[in-house]
């Protein structure tokens, strides 16, 4: 997992964390779920780190479904809601999310 720092621009930071969402994506595509949970996790975190936070959303957003897919229901329930809240916060609509 990469951590955040200074040292880099913003605009590399948004698209570190992009590709980690990616990343996430293939990882659970390959049916390896606790390394995308890590990964987006992580990616999470950054993006929270940097305020920025459709990123936050959608990785909670892929987060949830990947703990949905490992029967962790709870968990993921709580990840699902967390997004539902932070794109509605944003003001996306259900049309909007990606």
């Amino acid at each position: 997992m990469i951590a955040l720092n200074s040292s880099r621009p913003a605009s590399a930071w948004r698209r570190m964390g992009a590709a980690q969402c990616s990343l996430g994506d293939i990882l659970i595509m390959q049916s390896n779920a606790s390394e995308a949970t890590a990964i987006l996790t992580g990616a999470r975190s950054n993006f929270l780190k940097m305020r920025k936070r459709l990123g936050a959303a959608q990785c909670s957003q892929r987060l949830g479904v990947t703990l949905r897919r490992q029967c962790k229901y709870t968990e993921a329930e709580n990840h699902l809601m967390h997004a539902c809240d932070q794109f509605l916060d944003i003001g996306l609509e259900d049309s909007e999310r990606i």
